[in-house]
Formats: C-alpha cells, structure tokens, sequence
C-alpha cells in the first residue's frame, strides 16, 4: 500500500468536492477543476477530508494508481 495514499486530503474552507461515477469534480473560489478517477480506486468525503482506498486491498494492477490519484487530488484542492 501507498504511504502517500494513506494520508488523507484536508478541505480547507471554501472547497467543495463531488464525485460523479469515476469523475471527481473540486471546486473553490479560484474556480473548477475535475479528475477522472482511476478503475480499481474509490474516493470518499469524510469529515471534511477526501479519503482514497482501492476496491480490491493490495491489487496489482491498481497499486501504482493508489498514490497517484490520491496526489492528483490533492493538487486539485490545492489549485482551486
């Protein structure tokens, strides 16, 4: 499993994110952004923190994807 992956992404104040299927959509008050989500990775929002986890634990072929998506977004929340 990912270190990076693990480490949950803080909403700060202002930033809204939905998820829509595989589609993460962020946005804030310097606009929108979105991310389609790898297949194999889900995403969830809880207490105000994105959390990211695989669908099936230790998936070879979604273990490279897990900290990717997790450091994608991160850099949307950031960016918006």
């Amino acid at each position: 499993m990912s270190k990076i992956a693990k480490i949950p992404v803080i909403l700060k104040e202002g930033v809204n994110v939905s998820f829509e299927g595989q589609e993460a959509n962020v946005s804030g008050p310097k606009g929108n952004l979105s991310f389609v989500i790898p297949q194999g990775i889900k995403a969830q929002v809880k207490e105000g923190k994105i959390v990211v986890f695989q669908v099936k634990e230790n998936d070879e072929e979604t273990k490279a994807l897990f900290g990717l998506t997790r450091a994608m977004l991160a850099n949307l929340v950031k960016g918006v």
